[in-house]
């Protein structure tokens, strides 16, 4: 990043003598940082060595509404005489970059002027000088233009040549006691970045001139405006804290103010205020500062990601260079795309990179639900990233191993399996392949675009599945803790008892290859995933790690502190997690770590906002499902926060004892509330709960698993399952026949219902079968699973069907209903867990084949039915074991039926509600009874199942009731598609 020509040259002369804080007498000063409007006001009254006075209001502004524009209004009111004011506005293109060898951190790799003045123009109130680099061959005007009010005045040119490189205005004026004169400069930067070289100088001109159409006044407006949008959603409230309350703003003032928001520019790790880090693109924007915007201003949010996805071709290119045929790899450091990193060990070896990236694209599809996103930018990006994984990794004892990598934490590198890496790219190809499956299914052209596009390769998406399922993670059992990486636990421990303060950080005061031989951390690493995964971990394996790496961590990053609060918060810390809220939040504000002349740490206050919010708020996302675990800081008198999810917008005020919940925008929004209230608020309502105490157990949901009878799904399947079985057995009978020299029936339609595998009872599959050939007076042996199609056994019988059926199906489309899609989709965007069941050996593929086994979490078929030697009818192992495959309980699980005939009367006892879609008409008493019947999932959603569990729930006292088959239906709530009825 280069420093740009210097616009803000204003300079006033009083009757001869020159404005200056250090020459006369400055009788009264106040400089103001207005937040809520977005300007710096200056107010001082001067007095000069010859006894003139006056007062001086200077407000500047950078135009939030326009990147190339921004104003300074200069107001000089004379107080005790009457006589020649001059004011001189100019452009200075003599300009450099700062160099600091002795801190890797600061300074250019560039000496001299960089940016070269080539060319200078003015007209009357109009100046701008033209500049370049002389390698790259960037082009960029700044351009001037100028208004005075209040008094007659008179325009003279101040000469200068090119080599002076400057362009001023002077205004004559003759002032008059008590009539104020305002000078308002307009000015823009315009570069060859945004338009052809050729262009800029209209570009620029343009600007300045329909700015001074608009007048100040307007573009005021026009800011407040902006920044009124962005307070309403993005302020947080401390109430009982001012220091921290403007900590807090003030933070994320300086984030909307540095944030690009073209889809080219991102936002660099100093921002825009000083020349540390040269104003390069970290992986920080990701996890610290998007989710800011993400969660509070989304279409802020999008530009960033959309700057990556531009970029995505060098970051191909970068794959390349490192011998990576496939996908890509995003640069630890840059600006256009490129590598800017020299230091390769804790820059491009910190490929996690790549996942922090995935992580945040993943994020925000599942806050916004921006399928044109996803379709037309996510998807590619997702796509390579994963593509990446499968070379980098390696595999070793059956397991998927990322070896010669670097952490976050930059105090140890090239190590074998770090441990945030490696789970940060499970994560990326999970959701990949889930992208693949959901594309496969419902844009399946659009899929074929982008295979075409990134030379796709058959397969590549299993190569995802498997690595993902095989991902190492290290544990260490002795200790029971996780190692950062395979060799972090052998090294020195660091004597920290003997490095004094001046010591740190000790990036500054150690040698690389001295750090890297001990064991000590600069930032949060492993931490750090416990928070961006956090679904992934116990709260004790949480607690365990925590423990042991804080005494390690020195901190020496400013990426660090907001991590451990967070994490401290969830643990119940409560008093460490404030103690580094307090070292995150005024960081800059108060120069914590005394080199904010370099520039503001963007990251850290992304960080603060995410202390408040994903710490004391308990904010969380887990399977697209907002949560909350909120307390109050004991220092604290309440606070207040926002959050976008969903196109709703949630305020969440805690208090003392309770947190209120209020939807001010969208139709609802569903959350959880301390991990056991699932609340969901309708436009304008609120709810108030009481806070979760310290430590105690988490109650049960209403319900957080919905398990199907896979033939609620698939319409004909069953027809073919017949077609199958009738083809299969007459081929077997017309053979048969020929040995036994006799002539046996063909099956019937009629016969089928005993074959049906919905029929299934006890552990035997083949029960059915067996009656049927029984009628015939054949007896086959049972035989293995593992029979061939032509072999004369109850399995092989049962292989050759299930050979047939796929045959018959290849040639078909299997549709699913348009109902079952859209409750399948509204379950997932709930954070339902969904399982699928069925005795069909064929069951994941025809799902599959129908395009929604990605909506499942688990699928339980008939191959598991066997290997498992789970029971049939009467019983209901199937969906006990879907449930706990699902890492769920039955009682917290809904189970659907297509048909609940031959199931025991205690086979759903332990279930939460049971639904079926036929009831038979005559029950006997051992038989089970659905708590409702459906005809079919129109008008079916989450909220109406949820109607469903309440209202079971409220005639039973939260226990099920003995049967009560012929009792009078009851009439149903508006709110339930006629379609269910509820059976008690």
């Amino acid at each position: 990043m280069l420093n740009v020509t210097n616009s803000l040259p204003i300079y006033l002369t009083i009757e001869g003598e020159t404005f200056s804080m250090f020459r006369g007498t400055v009788l009264d000063y106040n400089r103001l940082l207005c937040l809520q409007t977005g300007k710096m006001i200056r107010s001082l009254v001067w007095r000069s060595g010859k006894g003139h006075e006056v007062k001086i209001n200077i407000t500047r502004m950078v135009c939030q509404m326009n990147k190339h524009l921004a104003v300074i209004e200069y107001a000089v009111t004379p107080i005790n005489f009457d006589g020649k004011i001059e004011l001189c506005s100019g452009l200075d293109g003599n300009v450099r970059n700062m160099s600091a060898a002795d801190d890797p951190r600061v300074g250019a790799g560039v000496s001299g002027q960089t940016l070269q003045t080539i060319y200078a123009k003015q007209d009357q109130t109009f100046a701008a000088l033209e500049q370049r680099t002389p390698t790259s061959g960037f082009f960029m005007v700044c351009a001037m233009e100028n208004v005075i009010e209040g008094a007659t005045y008179t325009t003279d040119e101040v000469e200068y040549t090119i080599f002076d490189q400057k362009k001023e205005v002077r205004f004559t004026i003759n002032g008059k006691k008590g009539e104020k004169v305002v000078l308002t400069k307009y000015i823009a930067y315009v570069t060859s970045r945004d338009y052809d070289k050729d262009e800029i100088h209209r570009r620029a001109r343009e600007v300045v001139t329909t700015a001074k159409a608009t007048g100040c006044a307007k573009l005021q407006q026009e800011q407040c405006s902006f920044y009124q949008s962005f307070w309403e959603r993005a302020d947080v409230e401390i109430r009982g804290d001012p220091y921290l309350q403007q900590g807090i703003r003030f933070n994320l003032f300086h984030l909307v103010q540095s944030v690009g928001r073209d889809g080219t520019t991102n936002i660099g790790a100093k921002g825009l205020t000083g020349e540390g880090y040269n104003g390069h693109y970290f992986w920080d924007g990701e996890v610290y500062v998007t989710p800011f915007f993400l969660y509070t201003n989304p279409s802020m949010a999008k530009p960033l990601l959309l700057h990556r996805y531009h970029t995505l071709d060098q970051a191909r290119r970068r794959a390349r260079d490192l011998n990576i045929q496939r996908g890509c790899l995003f640069p630890w450091r840059t600006i256009c795309g490129e590598e800017c990193s020299s230091f390769f060990p804790a820059g491009t070896a910190q490929v996690h990179i790549n996942a922090d990236i995935a992580y945040c694209f993943k994020s925000y599809i599942s806050a916004t639900h921006d399928v044109e996103f996803m379709i037309q930018h996510g998807a590619e990006v997702l796509f390579e990233t994963a593509r990446s994984w499968i070379e980098l990794g390696t595999w070793q004892n059956g397991t998927f191993q990322l070896h010669g990598v670097t952490g976050p934490d930059e105090y140890t590198a090239i190590v074998d399996n770090n441990f945030y890496t490696n789970s940060m790219a499970q994560m990326n190809l999970q959701y990949a392949f889930e992208l693949y499956q959901i594309l496969t299914s419902e844009h399946p052209e659009e899929l074929n675009r982008i295979k075409i596009k990134i030379g796709w390769q058959d397969g590549e998406e299993m190569e995802w599945e498997n690595a993902h399922q095989k991902m190492y993670l290290p544990h260490d059992k002795t200790s029971n803790i996780h190692p950062q990486d395979d060799s972090f636990l052998k090294k020195k421990p660091w004597d920290f008892e003997n490095t004094p303060t001046s010591k740190y950080p000790l990036l500054l005061h150690f040698h690389p290859l001295v750090i890297y031989k001990h064991r000590v951390c600069k930032q949060a690493d492993l931490i750090l995933a416990h928070y961006l995964l956090g679904d992934k971990f116990t709260l004790k394996e949480k607690k365990a790690d925590f423990d042991f790496y804080e005494p390690l961590t020195t901190h020496d990053s400013s990426l660090s502190t907001s991590v451990f609060s967070i994490m401290a918060s969830e643990i119940g810390y409560h008093t460490k997690a404030y103690e580094y809220f307090l070292c995150t939040a005024r960081m800059d504000i108060d120069d914590v770590n005394k080199n904010v002349a370099h520039g503001i740490h963007t990251a850290c206050m992304g960080g603060a906002w995410l202390c408040l919010v994903a710490g004391f708020g308990g904010m969380r996302v887990y399977n697209k499902t907002l949560h909350f675990d909120p307390y109050l800081p004991t220092e604290w008198d309440s606070y207040l926060f926002r959050v976008t999810f969903k196109n709703a917008l949630l305020k969440v005020e805690v208090l003392d004892k309770t947190v209120t919940y209020t939807l001010v925008e969208g139709q609802s929004l569903r959350f959880i509330h301390s991990g056991h209230t699932r609340v969901t608020l309708k436009a304008n309502k609120s709810v108030t709960l009481k806070l979760k105490d310290k430590f105690t157990d988490i109650a049960t949901l209403e319900f957080d698993g919905i398990i199907f009878d896979m033939d609620l799904f698939t319409k004909d399947v069953e027809t073919y399952h017949m077609q199958a079985w009738v083809a299969t057995l007459n081929d077997f009978l017309l053979l048969r026949g020929t040995q036994d020299n006799t002539t046996y029936q063909p099956v019937t339609e009629e016969e089928y219902t005993p074959l049906k595998h919905t029929w299934v009872t006890g552990a035997d599959r083949h029960a059915g079968l067996r009656m049927f050939l029984e009628q015939r007076g054949l007896k086959l042996a049972q035989g293995t699973s593992t029979d061939p199609p032509t072999e004369h056994t109850l399995s092989g019988l049962g292989n050759a069907k299930r050979a047939k059926f796929r045959e018959i199906v290849s040639e078909v489309t299997i549709t699913p209903c348009s109902d079952v899609l859209t409750l399948l989709k509204d379950l997932a965007e709930e954070g339902i867990q969904v399982g699928c069941v069925s005795y069909s050996k064929n069951c994941k593929w025809l799902l599959e084949k129908a395009g929604i086994a990605h909506l499942f979490h688990s699928i339980v078929g008939g191959q598991k039915f066997s290997s498992l030697g789970l029971r049939g009818r009467p019983d209901a192992d199937l969906f006990y074991r879907c449930a706990e495959e699902m890492s769920t309980q039955p009682r917290r699980c809904v189970a659907v039926v297509n048909d609940i005939k031959g199931y025991g009367e205690d086979a759903f006892k332990k279930f939460k509600l049971t639904v079926a879609r036929h009831n038979p008409p005559v029950c006997t008493a051992d038989q089970a009874e659905p708590d409702r019947v459906i005809q079919g999932f129109e008008g079916v959603t989450t909220s109406i199942i949820e109607e469903w569990v309440t209202e079971e729930h409220s005639r039973s006292g939260f226990q099920r009731k003995p049967s009560s088959r012929f009792a009078v239906p009851q009439r149903v709530k508006s709110s339930t598609p006629a379609n269910a009825v509820p059976t008690h």
